[in-house]
C-alpha cells in the first residue's frame, strides 16, 4: 500500500510538490488509519488536494478520519460545497448506481441523471442536469464512484458506500437528499426508465441518424444507440425494476398506459429504436413491444408483481373475465410467472357499484366525505 500511495502522490498534479520527508510522514499516518483499505487511503490522500500549505497538510493529517462513516460524510459535505445543480447531478448519479439492476457505463449515467419524471407530453431530458465532459462527472462525484477502465463500467466507489447511503438518513436535509431506501429506489428508477422511452430526445436521435449515416457512411442503428445510451439499459433492465416495486400505487400503471398510447401513435419510431437494439444485442426479443396490442398487460405479465397486475385489471375488467381471464392464466404459466397465475386463479372482480342520486332531507343521510372514501376502498379491495 505504501508504494501505491507514494506513486499516487508523486503523480498528482499538486501533491507531488510536498517535500519528500513530509510525504513519508503522510504515508505513515494514512497507512495506519486506512488499516489495509486502499479506498480509505485514497479518500484521505485525495482530501489533501485542498491544502495550500504544508501546515495545512499537517493539520489535515492530524485530524484524519479513522472510521469509514466520517469518510462518507466528508465526501458528501465536499459535494455540498458545490452549486445546487451539481448536488442534484451527484445525488441522481449515486441513486442510479445504487439501485441499478445491470452495470451502467459512464455515458449511460450522464444521460440517466437528466431524466425528469412527468406525465405531460412532450417529455424531454433536462439539459441543465448534464455535465460538460464525461470527466466532469467523475470529478464531481469524487470517491463516491469508481470506473472500471477495462469494461468502461461505472459503479459506487466502495461496497460500504451503498451500505452507508441506504441506512437511516440524517436529519440534515442538505445531506439526506443523497440517501435512498434500498426498496423504494426501484419505484423511482422504474418510473424514470418508462419516462425515458417517451422523450423527444430519442426522436431527435433517430432523425439525426439519417443525416449522420448519409454524410459519414456509418450504420444508422449504431448512431441511435450512441446518442441514446440509456436505451440498452431501459430495455434490458429498466422494466425489471417493476419486480422490486413495493409501494402500491398507480403511478407505474399511469405511465405504462401513456407509453402504450405513445407507441400506437408512433410505431415507426419504436421499430427504428428496437432494430438498433437488435443490432447491438443479438437474439434479444424486444419486438413484442411494438407488436403487443395490450402493451401494459404484456409488460406487467412479464415484469409486474401480482398486486400491480391486480390493480390494472380493476381498471380493465374486460381482460379479467371469462375466456380473457383463462388466456391470461395460461400466459402467466407459460412465462413461468406462477405467482401471477396463482393470483389470477383466485382473483374475482368486485361487483360494480352503480352511481345513485340520493335524495336527502339532511346531510346526515347523504354519502360523502369519509364514508365515500371508505366505499371506494371497499371496491378497490
Amino acid at each position: 500500500m505504501r508504494e501505491w500511495l507514494m506513486q499516487r502522490m508523486r503523480d498528482h498534479s499538486r501533491l507531488h510538490a510536498i517535500p519528500e520527508l513530509k510525504k513519508i510522514e503522510v504515508l505513515d499516518e494514512v497507512t495506519k488509519c486506512a488499516a489495509g483499505s486502499f479506498w480509505h487511503a485514497q479518500c484521505i490522500v485525495d482530501s489533501l488536494e485542498v491544502c495550500r500549505s504544508v501546515a495545512q497538510v499537517n493539520d489535515m493529517i492530524r485530524d484524519v478520519p479513522r472510521d469509514l462513516e466520517t469518510i462518507h460524510y466528508n465526501l458528501l459535505n465536499r459535494v455540498n460545497e458545490r452549486s445546487e445543480d451539481v448536488q442534484l447531478i451527484v445525488s441522481m448519479a449515486i441513486r442510479w448506481l445504487g439501485g441499478a439492476l445491470r452495470p451502467l457505463t459512464l455515458s449511460q449515467i450522464i444521460e440517466a441523471v437528466q431524466i425528469e419524471l412527468g406525465h405531460t407530453p412532450p417529455l424531454c431530458l433536462n439539459d441543465d442536469w448534464t455535465v460538460v465532459t464525461p470527466e466532469d462527472m467523475l470529478m464531481l462525484c469524487g470517491n463516491l464512484v469508481k470506473i472500471d477502465d477495462r469494461l468502461a463500467r461505472l459503479g459506487l466507489g466502495h461496497p460500504t458506500v451503498r451500505t452507508f447511503l441506504t441506512k437511516q438518513p440524517p436529519e440534515d436535509e442538505t445531506l439526506s437528499r443523497y440517501f435512498f431506501d434500498a426498496h423504494a429506489i426501484h419505484r423511482d428508477l422504474a418510473l424514470r426508465s418508462i419516462t425515458y422511452i417517451m422523450t423527444k430526445d430519442i426522436e431527435k436521435a433517430i432523425a439525426r441518424s439519417y443525416t449522420q449515416a448519409f454524410m459519414f457512411d456509418i450504420s444508422r442503428r449504431y448512431s441511435i444507440v450512441d446518442r441514446c445510451p440509456m436505451l440498452t439499459y431501459v430495455f434490458e433492465g429498466g422494466f425489471e425494476h417493476l419486480r422490486h416495486y413495493t409501494q402500491e400505487d398507480d403511478d407505474a400503471i399511469d405511465l405504462l398506459v401513456l407509453l402504450q398510447n405513445h407507441i400506437s401513435e408512433k410505431p415507426d419510431k419504436f421499430r427504428e429504436m428496437l432494430q438498433a437494439l437488435h443490432d447491438r444485442t443479438e437474439d434479444t426479443p424486444y419486438q413484442w413491444i411494438v407488436e403487443e396490442k395490450e402493451l401494459v398487460l404484456g409488460i406487467l405479465v412479464r415484469y409486474g408483481l401480482p398486486w400491480i397486475l391486480k390493480r390494472y385489471l380493476l381498471r380493465r375488467r374486460d381482460l379479467a373475465e371469462g375466456e380473457e381471464k383463462d388466456k391470461l392464466v395460461k400466459w402467466a404459466e407459460k412465462l413461468g410467472r406462477f405467482d401471477l397465475r396463482d393470483m389470477l386463479v383466485e382473483f374475482e372482480l368486485p361487483e360494480l357499484v352503480e352511481e345513485m342520486e340520493i335524495v336527502s332531507d339532511g346531510p346526515e343521510q347523504a354519502i360523502g366525505g369519509s364514508e365515500a372514501e371508505e366505499l371506494k376502498d371497499v371496491i378497490m379491495e
